[in-house]
């Protein structure tokens, strides 16, 4: 059977971060299982679907649906899939963010997959063969007559038993990121789920709070390929949360030493999971940043999200982390439901002070599997939107609709602005780097991603990709009265 596997585009028309590896890891289950497989990643192709349906001619497709920021361009890639004759089948965390029936009244889908979609895959390819009957596949759902059909919940994969991702799948020069000292870094997986129950997030809903970890001969196989057939240089652990014992970190690094590549690499933690004997040997295995996920500095938000960290414990891991060498960046989310302005000059206090710190701010937008989307839709403060594709007006780094915190929309994009330009205008946190380096990065990254576009969307792509600068450069130098009242010089 041919299948093939989509990943739409969205509003960063050139800047994609990661290889899609959801989609590597189920085209390599469907290869191994004889079947022919395509990924069409149209945030580094342009090639028109009608021009890949049309060479590829497919028995089978997928779209892959991780942000709602995609979500209009995965509906138009559908009907015109459909209009070719060809089902569709829908996967990726947003399915699990909104009521299956939003996504059956587009008219376009054939079949929701939800969560993890490997096995999956593999028992719907044998239905579309005719081979079983789609109600006897766990993890969808699916349209019947007028209505749809939702089967039981899949469990979940034994990830010790993950076969090594096929990186044939995909152009893996495409996904070159610049970071810290690498130049072909790139993202990578070892873990799924997090055991933590913060009420914002959709691990909750997606993972079950279910921590999960793959074999590390399998993560090696795959970094001896990566770097042996494709150059890679670094890698960025994109796990949710990286080592829950100590006892896997330190396995790694011993592994890594043994190869010899002196690989630049990064992952993400908690406060108050690892000491500093634990970073340092982190860093001596090449690590050279650390990803921690804060989300407010106010006692009150973090309990009221149940994210639970130790905030006394913030300063001190920061300061271990910068006197051993580890870049730290730090996350927070701004307008969080019942966060009033003190809560958030908590947080900038704190992305202040912190040391050696990249801080981002993103905007808390509403998640339908979350506890706190449930809690807010149960409460009637929200109604979800009345078609699908109105979900991609909110954006968790630049749009929040609505807003549910006490602050303005005004003062929480200026916050939010100040210190991503404040990114931009820092040094690469090297002795012999320059201000602006990151900016320098960025253009670097443009111009290498400029000949994978067609001609006529450069011009957009080229808007698109610094359009977000000009907006950080305006919050972080006027809007004073604004910055003043957040202690924001």
């Amino acid at each position: 059977m041919k299948i093939l596997l989509i990943s739409p585009s969205n509003s960063d028309i050139i800047h994609t971060v990661s290889v899609p590896l959801g989609l590597v890891s189920i085209g390599t289950y469907l290869k191994k299982a004889g079947h022919e497989v395509k990924i069409h990643d149209m945030c580094v192709s342009h090639q028109s679907i009608k021009s890949v349906l049309n060479e590829f001619k497919p028995d089978l497709c997928g779209v892959s649906v991780r942000s709602p920021k995609s979500v209009l361009f995965a509906i138009n890639i559908s009907k015109k899939i459909k209009a070719y004759g060809v089902p569709v089948v829908w996967g990726g965390s947003f399915c699990d963010g909104a009521p299956p029936e939003q996504f059956f009244e587009t008219g376009v889908i054939d079949v929701l997959s939800f969560s993890e979609g490997e096995i999956t895959w593999l028992e719907l390819a044998e239905a579309f063969e005719g081979k079983r009957e789609l109600e006897s596949i766990k993890g969808i759902a699916y349209r019947k007559g007028d209505s749809y059909l939702k089967t039981e919940q899949r469990e979940f994969m034994d990830l010790l038993k993950v076969i090594p991702s096929d990186w044939s799948l995909v152009d893996i020069p495409k996904y070159y990121q610049y970071l810290y000292g690498s130049k072909k870094l790139l993202y990578l997986y070892l873990s799924k789920g997090c055991p933590g129950r913060c009420s914002f997030c959709y691990n909750s809903e997606f993972h079950h709070s279910c921590y999960r970890r793959k074999s590390l001969d399998v993560f090696m196989q795959e970094v001896k390929e990566l770097v042996e057939t494709y150059g890679m240089d670094g890698f960025y652990l994109s796990d949710e949360m990286s080592f829950m014992k100590k006892e896997d970190l330190y396995s790694l690094c011993d592994r890594l030493d043994e190869t010899g590549y002196n690989l630049i690499w990064g992952f993400q933690t908690r406060i108050g999971a690892l000491k500093e004997e634990d970073f340092q040997r982190a860093y001596d295995s090449g690590c050279r940043w650390v990803d921690f996920g804060i989300e407010s500095a106010s006692p009150k938000m973090i309990k009221k999200i149940g994210k639970n960290i130790p905030i006394d414990k913030i300063m001190p891991t920061f300061e271990i982390c910068q006197k051993i060498g580890l870049i730290t960046m730090s996350n927070f989310i701004l307008g969080m439901p019942g966060e009033d302005e003190d809560d958030i000059r908590a947080s900038v206090e704190l992305a202040k002070k912190l040391p050696g710190n990249v801080p981002t701010f993103f905007l808390y937008t509403y998640n339908y599997g979350s506890q706190t989307g449930k809690e807010i839709y149960g409460s009637g403060k929200y109604k979800l939107p009345k078609k699908l594709s109105d979900y991609r007006k909110a954006d968790s780094f630049y749009n929040q609709l609505p807003n549910f915190s006490e602050v303005s929309m005004w003062d929480k994009k200026v916050v939010q602005g100040y210190f991503l330009w404040k990114q931009i205008m820092q040094k690469d946190y090297n002795d012999d780097t320059k201000s602006f380096d990151l900016f320098y990065k960025h253009l670097k990254t443009v111009s290498d991603r400029i000949k994978y576009i067609d001609l006529i969307h450069i011009p957009e792509a080229v808007i698109k990709s610094f359009n977000p600068f000009i907006r950080f450069f305006f919050a972080a130098n006027f809007c004073g009265k604004t910055r003043k009242k957040y202690g924001l010089k």
